[in-house]
């Protein structure tokens, strides 16, 4: 899971950092709150006394931008438990944190987290689509539209296919093509240049992205295996 960190107490960024990096998942800091307001992640932990924003008002800017996220709440305090979930926290931490409480913290993210993202919408020709994204098995550039392919059908979008990729990167969709965008967990082989999905679609890879793709692979795989 990507994980975004955010405490002005750079000894607590360290810690938790290599905690969470130690479980597999992949985590960014941040010692200023501004600097990831315009950064979407599916889990955000926060230290709620911060100096330039705190926690509070960080957390409800990213509440509007990003509805489905987690809020974590960090701190030394008890009183701000009120408003930490009057922003909807996902949970509250005191510190010192405890790697206990972080794995409890964790799976429980991954049980909302996954149900969250087991359903998404998106505007085709045809209206608003609700689509689990275990159903998606690639996006396509293909004329002059993006085709969203899926194990029953196919529909054609409404967004370009670099803007889908972008709102698709959290949940293991990148591109190894500028014509594809896939997902990672329906990949069955790579051989070479060539990709086969699991419904046995050959989906080409760029030897220009060859290298970052089969290290996005590589990475999803590793998180599986961790799991």
């Amino acid at each position: 899971m990507k994980i975004a960190l955010c405490d002005d107490e750079f000894t607590i960024l360290e810690e938790l950092s290599t905690l969470l990096k130690d479980m597999g998942h992949e985590v960014d800091c941040f010692h200023d709150p501004r600097q990831l307001i315009d950064k979407k992640y599916p889990l955000y932990f926060l230290d709620i006394g911060m100096e330039e924003m705190n926690g509070i008002e960080t957390g409800n800017q990213l509440r509007k931008l990003y509805p489905n996220c987690c809020i974590v709440y960090l701190t030394n305090f008890d009183d701000y438990r009120a408003q930490a979930f009057g922003v909807h926290a996902f949970d509250y931490l005191k510190k010192p944190i405890q790697k206990s409480d972080i794995e409890r913290v964790l799976q429980d993210v991954k049980s909302m987290v996954t149900q969250v993202e087991l359903l998404c919408s998106f505007h085709t020709k045809d209206g608003v689509l609700q689509l689990p994204t275990d159903d998606i098995l690639y996006f396509e550039f293909l004329g002059r539209n993006v085709i969203l392919h899926t194990l029953k059908q196919e529909y054609i979008m409404s967004k370009s296919l670099h803007e889908i990729a972008d709102e698709m990167k959290d949940y293991d969709f990148v591109m190894p093509h500028k014509s594809f965008c896939i997902n990672l967990r329906h990949v069955k082989l790579l051989k070479g240049y060539d990709i086969t999905m699991i419904n046995g679609d050959l989906i080409p890879l760029s030897q220009k992205r060859s290298t970052s793709f089969r290290s996005e692979l590589n990475d999803y795989l590793y998180r599986q295996i961790k799991r």
